[in-house]
């Protein structure tokens, strides 16, 4: 179901790029562009430095996770600390092909296993001082059972063991 597993329930396979995107950008853009006015007033009047940095347009876009990523300090005062809403629009860019990848059970099952072990490499050699690859799988993961139709106790197993070994 749709709630169950943010969201992937509702396509169940059968996805319109153009209406997951514009649907996305009408929900997100115009929150996203009233907070940046209310920071960019509020920096103003601080006298905040780094305003007008290029950082700021990553920021603006909810993209300067992709600084952190890179080990580069944000010199803008926008977006220190938005690294999930970075990788929630990446989550959003991938998702169609993710999407398409996990098409029938046995490929949803061949997915996760391949972006497991992506997601592992990920945090032994970038790790984040943040739960950056665990949330990234989460969002696979959130994919993958939705495709399997998992039940939550199912899946409250599933999730234990993993746990448990990690």
């Amino acid at each position: 179901s749709q709630s169950r597993y943010g969201g992937a329930g509702r396509y169940h396979g059968r996805l319109d790029i153009r209406k997951f995107w514009s649907s996305k950008f009408r929900r997100l853009l115009p929150a996203l562009f009233i907070v940046n006015i209310l920071l960019l007033l509020f920096f103003l009047w601080q006298g905040k430095s780094g305003i007008w940095h290029s950082h700021t347009l990553l920021a603006w876009f909810g993209l300067s996770g992709i600084l952190d990523w890179f080990g580069i300090r944000n010199a803008s005062p926008f977006g220190n600390g938005l690294w999930f809403l970075t990788v929630l629009l990446l989550f959003y860019v991938a998702y169609p092909l993710a999407n398409a990848l996990c098409a029938s059970r046995n490929n949803a099952f061949v997915f996760i296993a391949c972006f497991a072990v992506i997601c592992f490499v990920g945090q032994l050699h970038a790790p984040q001082p943040y739960m950056l690859w665990l949330t990234v799988f989460g969002f696979g993961f959130g994919i993958f059972a939705s495709r399997v139709n998992w039940r939550p106790s199912r899946l409250f197993a599933f999730l234990s063991l993993i746990v448990i070994v990690s």
